[in-house]
C-alpha cells in the first residue's frame, strides 16, 4: 500500500481564475448568460477580446498557483505575473515542467 497525501489549499487566487471561466460560460455555473455579458461590456475592448483568446487558452492553473510564494489570493497573483515578462506569461500560465519540450 502506498502512502497518499492530501493536502488542503484555501485560497482566493482559485476563485479568480474560476470566475473567468464563469463570464464565459455562464450558463454552465448557473449564473445569468445577461449579468457575465454586462460584466464583459464593462471591460475595454482590448482587455475583453484577450480575456475571450484566454479563457479558450488557459484553465485554473492549479499546480501554478499551488507554486507562488505567500498567499494564495489575487493580489499576489497578479503582482506575480507582474514579475514575468508580457511575452512569457502565458506559457507560465499554461505550459509545466512535464511538459514534452517539443510541445513547449
Amino acid at each position: 500500500m502506498s502512502d497518499i497525501k492530501l493536502t488542503f489549499v484555501w485560497g482566493t487566487a482559485f476563485d479568480l481564475f474560476i470566475s473567468l471561466q464563469i463570464l464565459h460560460d455562464p450558463a454552465h455555473y448557473g449564473v445569468r448568460p445577461a449579468w457575465a455579458a454586462g460584466v464583459r461590456s464593462r471591460l475595454s475592448n482590448g482587455h475583453r477580446e484577450t480575456l475571450e483568446q484566454a479563457h479558450y487558452a488557459v484553465k485554473t492553473p492549479l499546480e501554478w498557483i499551488l507554486d507562488l510564494p505567500g498567499e494564495k489570493e489575487p493580489r499576489n497573483v497578479i503582482w506575480q505575473l507582474s514579475q514575468i515578462p508580457a511575452e512569457e506569461r502565458l506559457k507560465a500560465l499554461v505550459i509545466k515542467e512535464h511538459t514534452p519540450q517539443a510541445l513547449a
